[in-house]
């Protein structure tokens, strides 16, 4: 497992293209890390690899994206706590890794924009407004992605149930499809976007 260290600025896209299929760990990665200074990695359980020990934290904008450190995993890992500390030894970030998603999706072999769809279906059937789920269904209509009978099942959903069904149902359709759909999200709803760090 590889870890990269970067400005909350960078566009993930980027780095994600250049990982070569890698399967993105989602946890929340907010942090407060200083220019210059040295900081290490840890993690629980104890006797894994790690390399390098350490790294000095400085400006990355590219055009390449290496990652700061890896984690050298068993096959039985489920699960692992993993930290960041500065040359105090204070930590700057710390997190619980669950591993058996990643997994799961790997073996599916799913496209990215799959993916994405599964890892967000719940905050999104639950973020997407109204009135951005009706400029996405003209979008999904242009592109003559769902059908008239399948608008007219969304319709007759409750409210609540309406952007669930229409992520089932796109995401059941591949990848392009998808890949509209996020496009699209993107344009209307950039915020849910940003929150969500839909990257795609």
């Amino acid at each position: 497992m590889t870890v990269i260290v970067l400005l909350d600025n960078v566009p993930l896209h980027e780095i994600s293209r250049q990982q070569n299929g890698a399967q993105r760990v989602r946890i929340p990665s907010h942090c407060q890390l200083d220019f210059g200074h040295k900081y290490s990695i840890h993690v629980d359980p104890e006797d894994l690899f790690l390399q390098p020990m350490h790294d000095d934290f400085s400006p990355r904008f590219g055009p390449n994206y290496h990652p700061t450190f890896e984690v050298f995993l068993d096959t039985s890992t489920e699960s692992l706590n993993l930290k960041l500390q500065d040359q105090s030894g204070k930590v700057a970030w710390e997190n619980r890794l669950y591993l058996q998603e990643a997994r799961w999706l790997m073996s599916r072999r799913m496209p990215y924009s799959d993916m994405q769809l599964i890892s967000h279906r719940s905050a999104l059937s639950n973020g997407i407004s109204p009135a951005t789920l009706e400029k996405l269904l003209d979008v999904l209509i242009e592109n003559k992605i769902l059908t008239d009978e399948q608008i007219a099942s969304v319709s007759a959903k409750p409210q609540e149930e309406r952007a669930r069904e229409v992520l089932q149902m796109v995401q059941y359709k591949g990848r392009d499809p998808s890949t509209i759909l996020l496009a699209a999200l993107r344009e209307v709803d950039p915020v849910i976007c940003k929150e969500l760090e839909i990257d795609y």
